[in-house]
């Protein structure tokens, strides 16, 4: 029962969802959009309603405890007061949703207070949700019940009462709370207040109103409202935690911090991604076998955080379980218990953990870092590894279509070959003893040619056909390419070596240039100057050099129009 006024991952993450939709808005309104908000409402509201839960049995404890203590007496009655002022303030918005909704989508009252947003039909709809918040007269927003104006209002009543409350109970020397700990409760609680902005929209001085509900959709004004609901329930959160961490005895004082990795398995297969769980944990130099125990196996009811079946302690020292067991079979295995913690009000609490983990035999991987298949003539790029052994303890070969192998240092290697067909990749490894094993089958690749590369003219590519050229476009060409669209290597380069060019003068006359190289000569392209519309060249054999040695392309045809 802590105190904790920072939000928490998930609050975080659902919050830069919020924010990125709301600039998304701005730009388009699409269905996906309009989903997202619907996700994003959807997870503020599974959020509010796990804080509810979470609110119900740390208040019941509280109360239990405060029956024994003067000063926890005080503090839970801040606590309930500040609970009444943000139930009717929550409450008040749940009834301006269901107002809107049953508007928006024309429904009476009780019908709109079940509809989820995620079966409304009118999510896009800007136009009712602004009237009945705004009205329709952005630079003045209209006055009156279940108006923006009126929630805005209610914001700030919720803002100042508290406020007012704990001014009262910081001149009480005995309840009074430490500074950073009023502070953070002041900032939380201001953090809720109903700022304008300060930018202008055509002119139009922009306030907190037109700025969370003018001219958005019902989509997106149900998950501003939500976000508000949300925020009032956090500030409930924070109140319950500060105050309770307060009144209680024997304080656990947290004061050892460490970045941890968890990942969902360790062991995972190429080709899968790998995830892990990257945090701060917190733990205490207080912790003792007296408060707090690290169990291995047992059975635990997730709910009520009580022992069903107490699993056996393992070595701990401040808070961190040291477990560690030898591998006997291969596959997954998992380790599960609980961590038993001692909570504010005397009583033991179980935490249950799980965790997944692959044990495998030795094994080797070869992995092509391109492609499923290896070219003549080019630097294929493998990584070679194997389970359990360093890179620098492999020993890598390679045979088969003159194939050539370069070590890049880390488990990586090239392969260079100089014909078509099949080659093998083998892996040894050095043992402990000196002797040198093989690990696993040789790993086969085939081996192809490069593509042949598709000529371009003019920047157009031939591949499909005949060409057409305007007499503009005609004066831009310099020559003949060849390309290699979509190819999994990059800078691979085939250069044109000679072609044949032949068009039907303007005089009647066929003319044929045999050229060498790329670039179209000067007399074809005085050619291509006094060509007519609808006369047509062509470029035929052309050859070009690339990885492989030389290619025949396909022939371009061009119509000049």
């Amino acid at each position: 029962m802590a105190g904790n006024s920072k939000e928490t991952p998930r609050q975080k993450m659902i919050g830069l969802m919020y924010l990125v939709l709301t600039a998304m808005l701005a730009l388009n309104v699409s269905k996906d959009i309009l989903k997202g908000f619907v996700t994003v409402n959807e997870s503020l509201e599974r959020t509010n309603a796990a804080l509810i839960d979470n609110q119900i049995k740390t208040l019941s404890d509280f109360r239990e405890y405060a029956k024994n203590d003067s000063i926890a007496r005080i503090h839970l009655k801040l606590t309930e007061e500040v609970f009444k002022i943000t139930q009717d303030g929550y409450d008040y918005v749940a009834e301006l949703k269901s107002h809107i909704v049953a508007k928006t989508e024309k429904l009476d009252s009780k019908s709109a207070d079940t509809l989820k947003l995620r079966y409304t039909e009118k999510q896009d709809d800007f136009d009712t949700p602004t009237y009945i918040l705004i009205g329709d007269d952005e630079a003045s927003p209209k006055n009156g019940a279940m108006t923006a104006k009126e929630l805005k209002s209610k914001i700030i009543f919720i803002h100042d009462e508290i406020l007012k409350r704990m001014e009262v109970l910081q001149k009480d020397e005995k309840a009074r709370l430490l500074d950073p700990d009023y502070n953070r409760l002041v900032r939380k609680v201001k953090s809720i207040y109903p700022l304008d902005p300060l930018d202008k929209i055509d002119n139009v001085k922009e306030t907190w109103e037109t700025q969370n509900f003018n001219q958005l959709p019902l989509a997106a004004v149900i998950t501003n409202l939500t976000k508000i609901q949300n925020d009032i329930k956090s500030i409930e959160t924070s109140f319950i935690g500060e105050l309770a961490n307060a009144s209680r005895k024997g304080k656990i004082k947290v004061d050892k911090f460490n970045a941890t990795v968890i990942s969902e398995n360790g062991y995972v297969q190429l080709g899968q991604q790998f995830k892990a769980n990257i945090f701060l944990s917190a733990s205490s130099s207080d912790f003792n076998e007296s408060n707090m125990q690290v169990l291995l196996g047992g059975e635990y009811d997730f709910k009520t955080k009580a022992a069903i079946k107490e699993g056996e302690p393992i070595n701990s020292s401040e808070g961190i379980g040291k477990y560690q067991v030898s591998t006997t079979t291969t596959g997954e295995q998992i380790i599960k218990g609980a961590i038993k913690l001692k909570n504010a009000f005397g009583n033991f609490e179980y935490y249950p953990y799980e965790y997944k983990y692959m044990v495998a035999a030795p094994s080797v991987s070869v992995s092509p870092e391109k492609m499923n298949l290896m070219y003549v003539g080019l630097e294929n790029p493998i990584a070679v590894s194997a389970a359990g052994i360093a890179p620098s303890e492999l020993i890598v070969n390679v045979s088969g279509c003159g194939a050539k192998l370069k070590a890049n240092g880390n488990g990586k290697y090239t392969v260079s070959t100089s014909s078509k067909g099949e080659c093998m990749v083998t892996v040894s490894a050095k043992q402990s003893d000196g002797t040198i094993r093989q690990q696993g089958a040789p790993i086969r690749f085939r081996v192809k040619n490069v593509p042949t590369p598709i000529a371009k003219i003019g920047g157009k590519d031939a591949s499909g056909g005949a060409l057409e050229f305007s007499k503009n476009e005609l004066a831009q060409i310099g020559g003949i390419a060849a390309a290699l669209p979509n190819f999994e290597f990059e800078n691979v380069n085939f250069k044109v070596s000679s072609f044949v060019f032949s068009i039907v003068s303007s005089k009647g006359v066929y003319e044929e240039i045999k050229v060498t190289g790329p670039n179209l000569p000067s007399n074809a392209k005085q050619l291509l100057a006094s060509a007519k519309k609808g006369s047509k060249f062509y470029i035929e054999d052309i050859v070009a050099v690339g990885p492989g040695g030389k290619v025949n392309l396909s022939d371009i045809k061009v119509k000049v129009k």
